[in-house]
């Protein structure tokens, strides 16, 4: 019996009714406290019901929306009850009434912005490092030819990858999944779904990008590019920072200081670096936490392969925090610094110096934070390295990744999601076969 026989089908429209109270929920001054906290406790109630008792019938869709459903209730929870609404601020607002005394309209439109603009482009607290951004004077045709083209890319990638994963045995072959796998089947495994992941956002953001373009609903430069260049990933405080997304951001940040707030902030060195570690593993904790969903809704149990993804990346970042101690403490008065000073990059408009900022806290993957739980400037900086650092940087990153990502692939190899026999090329005359398949089915049709 698969986990999905037995369940009920999605139901889309309490799915919306839960979204459509976090909204609600979001717009200042709306609805006093009490309420809004009643509006997340029902939305939390139907990510469990969705998780736990729901499916979409497919596999892909079980595993995306079990996540979705959990990071955008961290969303609202974020929005809704953690952070003040005065301290959010959109660069182009030049309003100076306060968002709470505004008229409903004008909230809800304020609200809405924020619930469909996850990682805060053009807002006060939109993340310092992001890759690089269209030119607001590039034209909107040249703008959508350019994303529609790199959507049809990003499709025909994950197409090849889908081949490759069918025909891997390290995740295909029953009663095994990829941790276990030899290492060679491992990192190619890990290296597939990375890059097909990654496609698959990257086609939904270019998607989305040329049709709000398009219409004339926005502009091309408030479409940055949704992941960094890989070869900057030298250290994993800069994949987690400058490129990998940063959709949930804000909001795990966020829920990480009113988390940290309990707590009060030491004020001897030592004492600052454990809450500087310890905000660190609450803040993967709970991106860990947010990722659950997806492997219980596909599975139809709850395991530990995201979240033990994600909790084993501040041990990645403790150990950086320590290595680049001990350069700068012993190797590094006998050698060139391993970093420069950040380049200045235009922005928008406006140059802007990376080292001029008020952030107090460099924890890291999430790091340069401040206390508030988010970047309060824009703009971009270069870390920059001999290159014999970035290389063995690049190398400590993938064996890394090849270790820790093998643990969030193994749910989905348990319930045979990679296995299709039509495109597995170990099998023989598996281009007959496919090409039999595809007429029987036109034939049916």
């Amino acid at each position: 019996m698969s986990a999905r026989e037995g369940r009920e089908p999605f139901n889309g429209a309490l799915y919306g009714a839960s979204q459509f109270l976090i909204l609600i929920a979001m717009v200042p001054s709306l609805l006093p406290k009490p309420l809004r906290l009643g509006s997340m406790i029902f939305a939390s109630w139907v990510a469990y019901k969705m998780i736990f008792t729901q499916t979409t019938g497919d596999m892909g869709g079980d595993l995306g929306l079990g996540s979705a459903v959990l990071q955008q209730l961290l969303i609202g929870i974020d929005f809704a009850l953690v952070t003040d609404p005065t301290s959010l601020k959109e660069l182009s607002d030049k309003n100076p009434t306060l968002v709470t005394a505004r008229p409903s309209k004008d909230r809800l439109i304020w609200a809405l912005k924020l619930y469909v603009n996850p990682r805060g482009i053009g807002w006060a607290h939109e993340p310092l490092y992001l890759p690089n951004r269209p030119s607001p004077l590039m034209p909107r045709l040249k703008f959508v030819v350019s994303r529609f083209t790199r959507m049809v890319g990003c499709i025909l990638l994950e197409c090849v990858i889908y081949v490759v994963d069918a025909s891997n045995p390290g995740m295909t072959t029953p009663g095994m999944v990829l941790s276990q796998a030899p290492l060679k089947w491992r990192a190619l495994g890990v290296a597939c779904f990375v890059v097909a992941g990654a496609c698959r956002l990257n086609a939904m953001h270019t998607g989305l990008s040329a049709l709000v373009v398009g219409c004339g609903f926005s502009s091309p430069d408030r479409w940055p590019n949704f992941f960094g260049s890989p070869f900057d990933a030298w250290q994993l405080k800069i994949l987690w920072r400058k490129v990998w997304h940063q959709n949930v951001r804000k909001s795990v940040l966020g829920c990480t200081s009113a988390v940290m707030s309990i707590f009060p902030v030491p004020t001897s060195t030592f004492g600052i670096t454990l809450y500087k570690l310890s905000r660190l593993y609450v803040t993967f904790f709970l991106v860990g936490a947010a990722h659950v969903g997806g492997d219980r809704m596909l599975t139809g149990k709850l395991g530990a392969g995201a979240f033990k993804l994600f909790m084993l990346q501040p041990l990645g970042l403790t150990l950086e925090f320590f290595a680049d101690y001990l350069w700068c403490r012993f190797i590094q008065q006998f050698s060139p610094p391993l970093r420069n000073k950040p380049t200045p990059l235009k922005t928008n408009g406006y140059f802007k110096d990376p080292t001029k900022s008020t952030e107090t806290l460099d924890i890291g993957g999430y790091g340069n934070v401040g206390l508030r739980g988010y970047n309060q400037h824009r703009g971009q900086g270069r870390d920059t390295a001999p290159t014999w650092v970035r290389f063995v940087g690049l190398v400590w990153v993938a064996v890394w990744a090849v270790w820790t990502v093998a643990f969030m692939v193994d749910p989905m190899c348990s319930v045979g999601m990679f296995t299709d026999p039509r495109v597995d090329l170990r099998q023989p005359n598996w281009f007959s076969a496919l090409y039999a398949k595809s007429r029987h089915n036109g034939l049916e049709m």
